[in-house]
């Protein structure tokens, strides 16, 4: 009785060995499967950062043409970039001279942009408009929105200037009634 236990035993542990070896087996294949993918995924990723890389060299070519541009001097005069100064207010005065009209402050963002005087902040539109109200040589005497040159329309309120509403103060009697 003891050989039969003795030899089911070890007909036990050869089992074992060979789902043991199975299991080895099935690793080193996964272990194949995903230094493959390792490999594929890594040369994508190689790929992306030349792509990348390429890219940027374009953008600092850009950035060195932009420096190499003509000086301020040859610009035509008007042009927002003859400004000496990165004032976001001297460069919206100057735009709106040269457009001769008013303009909506989007508008007027865009411009500025596109002249390369970048508005900070979270919200440029508001930064902008922020920027405008405070300073008097600006005026809104259209629409909403719409600023343009004080000298232009002088007797437009300030941009700045709102309206106060008339409040009661809380414990003031109302008209026609009494304490009773």
């Amino acid at each position: 009785m003891v050989e039969i236990e003795q030899g089911e035993f070890v007909a036990a542990l050869i089992r074992r060995r060979q789902e043991v070896r199975d299991e080895i087996a099935k690793a080193d294949e996964e272990r194949a499967y995903l230094r493959s993918e390792y490999m594929r995924r890594d040369g994508q990723l190689q790929h992306k950062t030349e792509v990348l890389e390429a890219e940027v060299k374009h953008i600092e070519e850009l950035l060195k043409l932009r420096n190499a541009l003509p000086s301020a001097d040859a610009q035509p005069e008007g042009s927002p970039a003859r400004m000496g100064s990165d004032n976001v207010g001297d460069a919206a005065y100057e735009i709106l001279r040269s457009e001769g009209r008013g303009l909506h402050y989007t508008e007027l963002l865009a411009r500025l942009n596109s002249s390369g005087i970048l508005v900070r902040g979270r919200n440029p539109g508001a930064t902008l408009v922020s920027r405008l109200i405070r300073d008097k040589r600006f005026a809104r005497p259209e629409r909403r929105g719409v600023y343009a040159l004080r000298e232009w329309s002088p007797r437009a309120p300030d941009v700045g200037i709102r309206k106060r509403s008339r409040r009661r103060r809380s414990g003031a009697k109302v008209r026609g009634q009494g304490s009773a």
